[in-house]
């Protein structure tokens, strides 16, 4: 009975040994190579800016060819929506996690669950920092693909953000006239916050800002507006 050579090497295989055409080493390398690709785009989206990027810079950051670079994206522009979905998945989890925030039945209670939302909010963005700050840069000064991306971001942010607030002002909690306008004044507070904090190189302690943060939009909440 005659073997392949595939079933040959299976046999030749040493207990203990990882051989380079095992699925895990190959999901791994692919798995590095792509974000490796992601971190040379940010890198230079934020040298460059989107619209002055080309691709071949883009595998030249990331010391590839340039044929590598279409096995795992079809243009720049979906390397663009793949950095706002991770921050859309990434707030997501964050609002999921105290999905009935606003529904908290003291004021001690409702400032203890916001710090850690907005500490988990300014965590994400600080550890982000550079694709952050090209979606905050290009999303509102360059227009193009960005903005548009950058708009739904931010409209989808206040949608769940009201919806939540909402909640708590049917529970009384709350003393608010419309949930939509105090979504916006809180997601363009830690918006613009992370710009001054973290873009414009003023170093930021993630613990106080979150508190201090957190007081300020409590004082909001609970005031007749």
């Amino acid at each position: 009975m005659s073997m392949s050579m595939s079933g040959r090497f299976l046999l030749d295989r040493k207990p203990g040994v990882r051989y380079v055409n095992d699925m895990s080493v190959i999901t791994s390398n692919k798995e590095i190579t792509r974000q490796n690709i992601l971190d040379a785009a940010v890198g230079i989206f934020r040298e460059k800016g989107f619209q002055k990027t080309r691709v071949s810079d883009i595998v030249a950051a990331a010391g590839l060819a340039q044929g590598t670079f279409y096995l795992y994206f079809r243009s720049k522009e979906e390397i663009a929506r793949e950095i706002c979905k991770n921050f859309m998945d990434s707030f997501i989890v964050i609002f999921e996690t105290d999905p009935d925030i606003f529904e908290s039945r003291t004021t001690a209670e409702l400032h203890a669950r916001i710090r850690r939302m907005v500490r988990a909010a300014l965590a994400v963005f600080k550890k982000n920092a550079a694709a952050a700050e090209i979606v905050l840069r290009e999303g509102v000064g360059q227009g193009g693909l960005f903005k548009e991306l950058y708009e739904n971001l931010i409209i989808r942010f206040i949608g769940l953000l009201r919806d939540r607030i909402d909640n708590g002002r049917s529970r009384q909690m709350l003393r608010v006239r419309d949930p939509e306008t105090v979504a916006v004044f809180i997601v363009g507070l830690v918006e613009r916050s992370f710009f001054f904090f973290m873009v414009m190189g003023k170093e930021v302690d993630v613990d106080s800002i979150s508190q201090d943060m957190a007081s300020f939009i409590i004082n909001g909440l609970s005031a007749e507006i």
